[in-house]
């Protein structure tokens, strides 16, 4: 808008110089004025400011409706960001929960079945049978891990501080890392329900949350980390920090965990920084304004506006 209105000074400006120009006898007499006043300074003056003003109605119309235009296509995109935001959670949920329920239930009844077999058959085939086991128990382990990984049931039963506490917990039992966890409830936030936070919000804290742990695991060879969620003037933030040998930004290029997680948080509206230098750790920081993650598919304020 403010370009809009310095085009409309520049236009007037023209204008202006053209007019004052012919006053002065710089360009001919037939290029603005048909009147034999036009050397009258005051009719000069006079015309200066009813072109001024009409150029001034018609540019400033113009640039209010397209601004207009712009300020409505842009909420029409972020409904859009949102709707898609929400529909990849959604199916996030419905792959975990077929892979929790569906293919677990037929890796354990296939389980099942062998070690019945196992039972029933020669002394040569109960040590194949045992191994076919043991290979639906790694297989049954990797479905709940993934299922796991795409949409925690904690998540949805008790919300994102008890997952994140889980996460923690998680880790550390498995790999031995201290991990210093500082987890507020947020207070606000336009999500039906006693917590307040839509799915895709929990579901993309969670997440950006065990990206960064299993590349602290991976990579940082880190003793302590530091978990940290907290909530300041409606904006909910989350702060993965390790103490680990750290890298250079410019020469390690992002994998595609976390190149997802930036794109779904510039969808909600939020931001996510990755700081780190070699020797001195590394921070994943994401924030997220809570004020207009709960606008509806429409672009209105919607109580329920993931379809709870």
């Amino acid at each position: 808008e403010l370009q809009g209105y310095l085009i409309t000074a520049l236009a007037i400006l023209f204008y202006a110089a053209l007019v004052l120009s012919e006053w002065a006898g710089l360009i001919p007499h037939r290029t603005l004025f048909l009147s034999r006043d036009y050397r009258s300074l005051s009719y000069v003056l006079t015309t200066l400011l009813a072109g001024g003003i009409g150029i001034y109605a018609v540019l400033a119309y113009t640039i209010r409706i397209f601004a207009e235009i712009y300020r409505r296509k842009g909420r029409e995109l972020e409904a859009l960001s949102a709707r898609l935001v929400s529909a990849q959670e959604d199916e996030r949920r419905r792959i975990a929960q077929r892979l929790h329920d569906e293919l677990g239930g037929a890796l354990v009844a296939a389980k099942m079945e062998l070690e019945l077999a196992g039972r029933e058959a020669p002394a040569k085939l109960k040590a194949r049978l045992h191994g076919a086991v043991g290979i639906l128990d790694e297989a049954l382990a990797q479905a709940r891990e993934l299922s796991h990984t795409l949409r925690p049931p904690v998540l949805d039963e008790l919300g994102l501080v008890p997952a994140l506490r889980a996460l923690g917990e998680r880790f550390t039992a498995a790999e031995g890392l201290e991990i210093v966890m500082e987890l507020e409830e947020p207070r606000t936030g336009p999500g039906p329900g006693p917590r307040g936070l839509p799915p895709e919000v929990e579901g993309l804290f969670y997440q950006a949350a065990q990206e960064a742990l299993i590349n602290v695991i991976k990579h940082a060879k880190a003793a302590r980390v530091s978990l940290r969620l907290k909530e300041l003037r409606g904006t909910l933030r989350l702060e993965v920090e390790d103490d680990g040998r750290g890298f250079d930004p410019r020469r390690v290029g992002e994998g595609l965990g976390l190149r997802g997680l930036r794109e779904r948080t510039r969808l909600l509206g939020g931001r996510l920084e990755v700081a780190s230098r070699p020797g001195e750790g590394t921070k994943l920081t994401l924030e997220l304004p809570l004020a207009d993650v709960g606008k509806g598919r429409n672009g209105r304020d919607d109580p329920h506006p993931l379809g709870r």
